[in-house]
């Protein structure tokens, strides 16, 4: 399932008594630089071209990888798009992170065909399915480290469904040398949802054993995020894969967060499922001196506001990357906008929503996590003392 993110204007009317001057032109922006790439791999000793995505803030520097993927498609591969992918990418590069969202074989324009042989109920093949993944994932990094941007020392991987059970596969490779793994909502299922099928009992205990295996050599720490209604991977299940995971000597984090909608799986694309993960991960990535934005660097504007537009800042920090712009309203208040497709979008975007709700120009205070002022405009049109 692919979900685009629409342009939301997010407007917190927190109204409060004063006046301010017009704020000082703020920086120019800054966009993240997006292309479009052909990751040339061999696998299995054919030559291959997989479609990926590759976002990164500007600069010459090199920077930590970020690897995402996507879940499994059963009978439509090839009508998947990597635009579900495009805004993961794009929360990942604004974390300082070269963001490389890539189709496995046989899904969109990637070439080849899905390794799609998970087998049945009765006869489950789970290991040969995700070593197959594995393989396309191994073999995409080995193509982003040719890359003269590409810090290969700092590896992350992430992955969603069926491309979760994947990068912990992956993640078992010492070859891969992955500094953490990702796994959202991850496991694989025999074509579609678990009904408590008695049959299937066989199924889950070959995924369940195929985690203890991954666990006796990804020894890097793993994050896993679930739902606690997810529909493919109920809790008690999730339960027993992170026990035979750490049994053997893997390492996982498991968050299983409250119900979301219906379905607890659709965590991953959903824009209200990506708000309750990326507190998750950030939290994660600082716990592990991983690259993520610096939450220190807001400390003098929220000192100077009061409590109720404080909390909408951090709200705003919480909430989706690409590509979101903060503005504070003279005498209080707080507006952002998220989902513009550029920085500069926007920034046009909150100011032109916050000129039209308060008749008034407002102070344009941040550029996704780049803080552009030190002060709300009440505070910077008094003398300094």
């Amino acid at each position: 399932m692919n979900i685009n993110l629409p342009a939301l204007a997010l407007t917190l009317l927190l109204a409060c008594p004063g006046g301010a001057r017009a704020a000082d032109e703020p920086a120019a922006p800054v966009d993240v630089v997006e292309d479009a790439a052909r990751l040339p791999v061999t696998i299995g000793g054919k030559d291959y071209a997989l479609h990926a995505l590759v976002v990164r803030l500007p600069g010459e520097n090199k920077l930590p990888v970020a690897l995402i993927t996507h879940g499994a498609s059963p009978g439509k591969p090839k009508a998947a798009t990597i635009d579900g992918l495009r805004g993961w990418a794009h929360d990942l590069a604004h974390r300082g992170w070269l963001a490389v969202a890539v189709m496995r074989c046989g899904y969109g324009g990637s070439d080849g065909e899905v390794a799609d042989h998970g087998g049945t109920c009765t006869s489950p093949e789970v290991g040969r399915y995700l070593d197959a993944h594995a393989d396309d994932l191994e073999a995409a990094l080995r193509s982003v480290g040719r890359r003269p941007d590409a810090d290969m020392d700092r590896v992350l991987a992430m992955g969603h469904s069926a491309g979760g059970a994947a990068v912990m596969a992956l993640a078992a490779r010492p070859s891969a040398r992955l500094a953490a793994a990702v796994n959202i909502s991850g496991g694989l299922t025999p074509l579609g949802p678990f009904q408590r099928d008695p049959a299937c009992a066989p199924y889950e205990a070959d995924l369940v054993w195929n985690f203890a295996r991954f666990g006796r050599t990804a020894h890097m720490p793993t994050l896993w995020l679930y739902a606690e209604n997810d529909g493919l991977f109920r809790p008690g299940l999730v339960s027993r894969m992170r026990v035979a995971f750490t049994g053997t000597g893997g390492r996982a984090e498991l968050v299983m967060l409250p119900p979301f909608r219906d379905d607890g799986h659709a965590l991953f694309f959903a824009p209200g499922g990506k708000r309750r993960l990326l507190p998750e991960l950030d939290r994660f990535l600082r716990a592990n001196k991983l690259s993520t934005w610096d939450e220190t660097a807001f400390d003098p504007l929220l000192a100077r506001l009061p409590f109720a537009d404080a909390e909408a800042v951090q709200q705003y920090l919480q909430s989706l990357t690409a590509e979101k712009a903060l503005a504070l309203a003279p005498g209080g208040g707080v507006h952002w906008w998220q989902g513009a497709p550029t920085a500069a979008e926007a920034r046009s975007s909150v100011l032109a929503d916050c000129r039209t709700k308060r008749g008034v120009d407002c102070m344009l205070a941040a550029e996704n996590f780049r803080l552009l002022v030190q002060a709300p405009p009440e505070a910077a049109a008094r003398p300094s003392p």
